[in-house]
Order: structure tokens, then sequence, then C-alpha cells
């Protein structure tokens, strides 16, 4: 009986913490990106840095002017950069975040590649051999 006694004013204390707990967890506090000052720094290669970054400074820069980008190449080992945290964010190819865990395709590319009409040793199709052979 006297465990009995003295659980109970401790079960009253952790009720209470895990309701608070729970309040804070459920509650839904709005996000207001204009008032967050941070700095990112984001790993692409040269082709996203001129692709998307722009665009994606200047919609920064209307809804959240308190943050900075710091874009940076990603190197020779994106995962290991990522992991130690020294980039925040990593947008590139498939193959060099294949073994992160998360990740999410943002678009797909395609490229074509022109050559002379008249080229020597392509003709109708250019197959990736002649293209590196090239």
């Amino acid at each position: 009986m006297g465990a009995y006694l003295t659980a109970s004013p401790l079960a009253v204390s952790v009720s209470e913490i895990l309701a608070d707990v729970e309040s804070v967890l459920t509650s839904r506090v709005a996000f207001d990106p204009s008032s967050i000052k941070r700095k990112f720094r984001l790993a692409t290669k040269d082709y996203g840095a001129f692709l998307f970054v722009p665009v994606l400074m200047q919609r920064i820069g209307a809804i959240a002017p308190g943050v900075d980008l710091e874009v940076w190449d990603t190197g020779q080992n994106v995962e290991q950069s990522l992991s130690r945290g020294d980039v925040d964010i990593a947008v590139t190819d498939d193959w060099e975040l294949r073994r992160c865990k998360r990740t999410e395709t943002l678009f797909r590319e395609t490229f074509t590649c022109l050559v002379q009409q008249q080229h020597p040793r392509i003709h109708n199709e250019l197959t990736l051999e002649q293209y590196t052979q090239e």
C-alpha cells in the first residue's frame, strides 16, 4: 500500500508532462517564413545553379528576406557533405544521391545533341558509344 501512495503523486506528474508534450506536438502554429533568419547551404552542379537558383533566390527574397542562400558545388562526395552537415540540401542527379535515404525527384531532364548534317561518322542516329567517342 505504501508504494501505491508514493507512486500516486508521481503518476499525476507524469500525466501532466504527457499532456503538455501532447499539446506541444499537436498545436498548429503557423510558420511565417518572413520571420526566419538563417543561412542555408545548397549543393548543386553548375547546371542546377544556372537552371533554378536564380528563381529560388527571387522567391526566397520575396517571402523570406532574412534567409541567405550559399550555393556550393556538389564536390566529390555530396552524400558525405550532407551527413556531416556541410550542406543542408543537395539538388543533383539520381546517381550522386543513390545511397541517400531521403530523396525527392524534382523533375526529369532530357538532352538533345545536334551534329552537322554531313557529319563523317554520325548519320541518322547518335548512339551513346558514338557520343562518348566524339
